[in-house]
């Protein structure tokens, strides 16, 4: 009976592998079409800042220059030349707004979630709150010297930016988490792009569904090919906000560790589509040299996020990306 629900399991992965591979073949070579000259149905910006990050630091980086990344990145999504009203179009005053951080094997820089907060405080956004599974599950970490790190940089910033660390909500971010449950007008989802053994690459679409009300369990079998169902059901109402850290990729890993070695980008992604935001971050991670884990191809849950649930634009040949420098 083993033997048989282990060929089966390969072959499952061997048909996803081919299927995957013979409609993007392309981005997993690295290749990237001329970006911003098709014609467009989704929007990403690329922003990329050389003073971002240190190599010799790449836990931490300069808050002022993120801010500046995150601000410029906004105002090209909107079309803005001023920050607050850039964010001011995609989130009102009277609003409630949850944003979340990337978690686990690789932890976006605490100076991105400030600056995520900032930016909603300087929309006005009176009801927000920050997901944190690094505060929701601290006292079971192996690894509170790094988590209280983290967490303690970020209320430093928060104090800085006199935001109250009561943002920092223990309770949202406990599987099955509460984004989609919690009445929230808006997300500003926060992620990284790293290795992940269920779908080849984790990035934006693996995020909402780790987010999900029934919890991310129910989306891993066949490459998480069902991760984009939670944007067009749990999600589909959320004005949504994609923030991909890209300042760092990790470049091989184990989801249940802390990335060891980093591929740095030094650029944040953007993108009020979610599935666009995966499609250009993967795009990036690949022709960086990163490699995705086992043998799923990344890109299928992308993909079946666009054909399957209509969730966003995976093809790159439909995406305008406008790259940035700060």
């Amino acid at each position: 009976m083993l033997e048989k629900e282990g060929r089966s399991a390969v072959a499952r992965r061997e048909f996803l592998k081919r299927t995957a591979l013979g409609t993007a073949g392309a981005v997993m070579a690295g290749e990237l079409p001329a970006w911003g000259q098709a014609e467009a149905k989704s929007l990403v910006v690329v922003v990329k800042s050389d003073s971002a990050i240190s190599e010799e630091n790449p836990d931490r980086a300069n808050l002022a220059v993120v801010e500046k990344m995150l601000e410029r990145g906004v105002c090209e999504l909107t079309g803005k030349s001023d920050a607050k009203a850039a964010w001011t179009t995609f989130f009102r005053p009277s609003d409630a707004v949850a944003t979340c951080d990337a978690g686990s094997h690789l932890q976006n820089v605490p100076e991105l979630s400030v600056a995520v907060m900032k930016g909603l405080a300087l929309a006005g956004v009176r009801q927000m709150k920050l997901g944190s599974i690094w505060v929701a599950y601290r006292e079971r970490s192996q690894m509170k010297e790094r988590l209280d790190g983290w967490i303690a940089a970020v209320k430093e910033g928060l104090a800085a930016a006199k935001i109250s660390e009561e943002v920092m909500d223990r309770e949202l971010y406990r599987i099955p988490a509460r984004f989609a449950v919690d009445p929230f007008d808006g997300i500003v989802l926060v992620c990284t792009l790293k290795p992940h053994y269920l779908c080849g690459v984790a990035g934006a679409v693996k995020h909402f569904a780790t987010l999900a009300k029934k919890g991310p369990r129910v989306y891993h079998p066949d490459g998480m090919k069902t991760a984009g169902e939670v944007l067009a059901t749990d999600f589909k109402a959320h004005r949504k906000l994609v923030v991909v850290d890209a300042l760092r990729f990790a470049g091989t890993g184990d989801p249940h560790r802390p990335a060891r070695d980093y591929v740095f980008q030094k650029s944040l992604v953007l993108s009020a589509d979610p599935v666009a935001a995966d499609a250009v971050a993967l795009a990036l991670f690949l022709k960086a040299g990163c490699k995705p884990s086992g043998d799923i191809p990344p890109q299928i849950h992308i993909e079946a996020a666009d054909k399957d649930y209509h969730a966003g634009v995976s093809d790159l040949a439909k995406i305008d990306v406008r790259q940035v420098k700060v």
